[in-house]
């Protein structure tokens, strides 16, 4: 039996695309907000090719975006995108909290070498190897808490500073 497609309806390769369609239409139909973020990715992307062109992959994290066009877009994603491009310190505060906890190691194995058998407490310690071993330990571990805050935005409780003797 043969098949027939009903009467009146155009065959799929003779379908001609509606023009409610087009591209043109869908631009037209953006609200005038889309457009001008439409407008501001173009710029910044523009920018930011002739920046890579003029200084070279390696400058990027040292890019600023002229005030005259954080005026004019009234975008917080251009802010955002330069952020993401410029380098993090986390390395540096990895770095001075593998310090500080080798320090803490050195501090406890200094109190245990003094006394033979385990040292009961922080006081003890101190006791042991004296308030100025502990006071350069707090100095060190202030600096490192510093660091750790102006990275993280993350504040380390006065407790937190005292190095663990267990």
């Amino acid at each position: 039996m043969i098949s027939r497609r009903p009467r009146g309806r155009p065959s799929p390769s003779t379908k001609r695309p509606s023009p409610n369609r087009s591209p043109i239409r869908a631009f037209a139909k953006l609200s005038v907000y889309a457009i001008k973020y439409l407008l501001q990715s173009f710029i910044f992307g523009l920018v930011v090719i002739f920046s890579l062109i003029a200084a070279g992959v390696t400058q990027l994290s040292t890019f600023v975006i002229p005030a005259p066009f954080l005026a004019s877009w009234d975008c917080q994603a251009v802010y955002i995108g330069g952020k993401l491009v410029t380098p993090t310190n986390i390395a540096d505060v990895n770095a001075a909290i593998t310090d500080l906890r080798d320090r803490e190691k050195k501090f406890r194995e200094a109190a245990t070498a003094k006394k033979p058998g385990k040292v009961a407490d922080l006081a003890e310690a101190v006791s042991l190897l004296g308030q100025s071993a502990l006071d350069a330990y707090r100095d060190k571990a202030q600096e490192v808490a510093a660091v750790f805050t102006a990275e993280t935005q993350k504040t380390v409780p006065a407790s937190g500073l005292d190095p663990s003797i267990d």
